[in-house]
Parts: C-alpha cells; structure tokens; sequence
C-alpha cells in the first residue's frame, strides 16, 4: 500500500509530536475502514479509537439510521451520507448493516468483522442502555433494548429462527462478507479489538 501525501502529512506531524509507533502506523494503515458486527461487539469503540489515531472520518451508521429518539430512518434518506463518505479519501464506517451499507463493503480497504461473542455482547447492550439513561442520553426505549439485546443473545444460532423467515445476526454477517474474504479481519474477543491500532492493521 502506498502512503497518499495526506497519510505523509500526518506522519511527519506524529513524528514531530515524538509518537514514531503511530507514524508508521498512519503510513501502513489502510485508508478505509469498515467495522461491522452485532449490537453491543464493540464497533463504536474500536472506531474511535482508530478515528483518534488516524483521524479519518468517522461514520456511525447506527446514528444514521436512529437519529433520534425510537424513530428509524428510511434508506433513502441514508444515502446521501453514504455518498459523501465514499468520496472522502480516509474513513472508517461503522455499523451492524450489510444490506443497505453494501458500497461502504465494496469500497472499503478492510472489512473489520468484531464477532465478540453473543452473550458478552448482549450484555453490553443493556449495560450500554442502563448507563445512558442515568446520563439522560436515552436513545432506545426499554423495550426496543431488550429486543436488541435479545437478537444479539441468539445471534449465534446457525438455523432460521422458529416461527420467522429470519436468519440469525451473526449468520446473516457471515454470509454477507462471504464475498469479501480477502479483505475481513475477524476478532474474536474485545481485547484483541483493543490492541488494534493503525500499525497492525497495515501489516
């Protein structure tokens, strides 16, 4: 991979700063990121962490498609942000969606798929919930979380779930990166996510 003026830049300025490990993580790293995984695998955090390191820009699909208070965004009204994403140089998405999201998976450079584990991540949806509603930052109703949680819970099922022409959460992921194998980094636990970073990305 070779390193864009803009990923020099930010180098020479992580060099300067005295962090040479993040330099050479900036010139290695891949120049678009797509994060995805289930509700609670930990998506938002690894993002951030990498938007700090990298400063790349930063999209929340998750915001996109809840943008306030129990209301969900149609598709098309998606779009238009997805779009002006696409034509920026370095960016990291982030989100549980393979459908919709399908140009953000073909754009990217690597695909990064947190499969952190169904019962951890289903719990970290009602701690996630629990938290911001003592912070007044309320964004799911108590119900819609536990039916989040929930799908997280039994996410890891291999068959269709009784009664519903759904396929589990984490095989309809599965089978939507089918395509793009050569490009999936696939973390098993949140403390590899956690020593993910710029350099190792690039290797």
């Amino acid at each position: 991979m070779v390193a864009t003026d803009s990923q020099a830049g930010r180098a020479t300025k992580a060099i300067s700063a005295g962090n040479e490990g993040l330099a050479a993580g900036v010139m290695k790293s891949p120049a678009k990121i797509y994060i995805v995984g289930i509700a609670g695998s930990g998506k938002t955090t690894l993002a951030r962490q990498l938007q700090h390191e990298l400063d790349y820009t930063h999209l929340d699909l998750d915001r996109l498609r809840y943008p306030r208070f129990q209301m969900k965004a149609d598709e098309s009204s998606i779009k238009p942000a997805i779009d002006t994403l696409l034509k920026q140089p370095f960016w990291i998405a982030e989100g549980a969606y393979t459908t919709w999201s399908a140009p953000l998976l073909e754009a990217a450079d690597i695909i990064i798929w947190l499969d952190t584990g169904a019962a951890a991540s289903a719990y970290r949806v009602l701690k996630r919930h629990v938290i911001k509603n003592l912070h007044g930052q309320k964004h799911f109703s108590n119900r819609s979380t536990l039916k989040l949680a929930w799908g997280a819970l039994r996410s890891n099922r291999t068959l269709p779930i009784p009664n519903t022409k759904s396929v589990p959460w984490r095989q309809e992921i599965k089978e939507a990166l089918e395509p793009y194998q050569k490009k999936v980094m696939r973390i098993e636990s949140l403390d590899a996510a956690n020593h993910l970073n710029g350099f190792n990305l690039g290797r």
